[in-house]
């Protein structure tokens, strides 16, 4: 009776003959059951193919069990299942992350994601933008936000509001409008030369200051009293009363002191009171008069009187 190898079938016995099985057991082959299936394949005559196994090794040719585990994207004993929605990796035992576009499933293999939600990048979408950047893919730079302050990386508010000189927007991004500037834009520009808006930030005028402004940083302080012009260098004139001129060309708007007159009450007027004292000119005349009516006077008396004494 021939020698049966012990992997028939259910231990079936052998054909005497020649020894060889009927069937032979999962993971055997040949004739006579003598050979273990050929690497990638397992199970009953060795028809099966193995499933994804790690690093492409073999699997076990009785059941087909992978002994290394999965390649990435399959799990279970065979490795021929694949990874569940949001799964991926080796034996899928890693999850995707939160963070791809439209909370979609990422790659199964490697968990890629195709797109990132705003706010994230990498491949695999699970780190947040650097600091300065926000938005899909990350492409955005952060507005001016106070003290430095980064952005949110998803969508670019300024958690604690904005630089001095920009708009109190959410994200910071836009200039105060032309005549404001500093914090949250609330401050006026002054009296900038020639309608020159002032610096957004500090609120300085480029340019220098109208007339009738003093030469401070934002021209927001009006000559003194007494002064008018550019950089208030020039004196007002005799304006009438207590009355200050116009800062800007120095006109007496409500007119001059007596004496005086033109825009700016400068110029003197040539009167009684500009010209020698007549009296003190007249004087010296009207006495120069009597005297010499005095004196004809005197002549005449005593003209007369010789002529009385030679007639008597």
């Amino acid at each position: 009776m021939y020698n049966c190898s012990g992997n028939c079938e259910k231990n079936d016995t052998c054909d005497r003959r020649n020894g060889a099985c009927v069937n032979c057991a999962p993971g055997w082959e040949n004739q006579h059951c003598n050979k273990t299936c050929t690497a990638g394949h397992y199970g009953d005559n060795c028809n099966k193919t193995c499933g994804n196994c790690l690093d492409d090794k073999t699997c076990n040719y009785v059941n087909g069990t992978c002994t290394d585990g999965c390649k990435e994207g399959f799990k279970g004993g065979l490795c021929i299942t694949k990874c569940s929605t949001y799964e991926y990796g080796q034996n899928c035992q890693n999850r995707c992350s939160y963070h791809c576009y439209n909370n979609d499933t990422c790659d199964p293999l490697f968990g890629n994601c195709s797109r990132c939600a705003s706010g994230y990048q990498n491949a695999k979408c699970d780190e947040k933008c650097n600091n300065g950047t926000y938005g899909e893919n990350c492409t955005y730079q952060c507005g001016e936000c106070l003290n430095a302050v980064t952005c949110n990386h998803v969508n670019g508010t300024c958690p604690k509001g904005c630089k001095p000189g920009w708009q109190n927007t959410d994200k910071c991004d836009k200039q105060c409008n032309n005549g404001t500037y500093g914090e949250n834009c609330t401050y006026q520009c002054g009296a900038c030369l020639n309608a020159v808006t002032c610096n957004h930030i500090n609120g300085t005028c480029p340019k220098g200051c109208k007339p009738g402004w003093q030469t401070t940083d934002k021209c927001d302080k009006p000559c003194d009293v007494g002064s008018y012009g550019s950089n208030c260098d020039k004196a007002c004139g005799r304006c009438l009363g207590a009355g200050n001129c116009s800062l800007t060309d120095g006109n007496c708007l409500g007119g001059c002191q007596e004496g005086f007159t033109g825009d700016n009450c400068h110029e003197r007027i040539q009167n009684l009171h500009n010209t020698p004292d007549a009296a003190v000119i007249a004087a010296p005349v009207v006495a120069t008069v009597v005297l010499i009516t005095v004196i004809v006077v005197v002549v005449i008396l005593r003209h007369r009187r010789i002529s009385k004494i030679i007639a008597a």
